[in-house]
């Protein structure tokens, strides 16, 4: 296994690249935090360059902490303008800390069953299939848009993680 390390604005990423069969994983800390602010889009960035040319899967991970998660649309735009979006206003017992990883072999889909307070799962299925990055390159700038779209309350983006597998 051959391993490489580049630097992402500042932030270490890490590179595993599996010799014989030319498989990439990524595994980079991609998105900081923001200030989450009523009737607002929130924009966090992040320019990427690597040496994979082809997206075969995608996961995203996100932080966030809110007083009404149901206010929420988050979505994630690649370099090449596509969106998916990840949740939209879901329903929701839970406010406050919101830690999810969405990818589509999750069990559940976030849209059907929302976020619990009970619930012990941090796996979901998004509002829209990963799969739309699937062939893309993921080289230039990915966004994570986050819109609060009612007044009264605000939150902030933690983090976002994201996990790619390429060649």
């Amino acid at each position: 296994m051959k391993k490489m390390i580049l630097t992402l604005l500042g932030l270490g990423l890490a590179v595993w690249m599996l010799s014989g069969c030319g498989k990439i994983d990524l595994k980079l800390p991609l998105f900081s935090e923001r200030n989450i602010t009523d009737r607002q889009l929130t924009v966090s960035t992040c320019d990427f360059n690597s040496t994979m040319i082809r997206i075969t899967k995608t996961e995203i991970m996100v932080s966030l902490e809110h007083e009404r998660i149901q206010d929420l649309t988050v979505a994630l735009r690649s370099p090449e303008g596509t969106v998916v979006t990840l949740m939209k206003k879901i329903v929701t017992e839970r406010n406050g800390d919101f830690y999810v990883l969405f990818k589509m072999d999750a069990d559940l889909p976030i849209e059907r069953y929302g976020y619990t307070s009970d619930d012990d799962e941090t796996e979901y299925i998004p509002k829209d299939s990963l799969d739309a990055f699937n062939g893309e390159n993921p080289n230039g700038t990915w966004k994570l848009l986050i819109v609060d779209d009612k007044a009264g309350a605000t939150g902030i983006f933690h983090t976002g993680m994201l996990f790619l597998d390429g060649e």
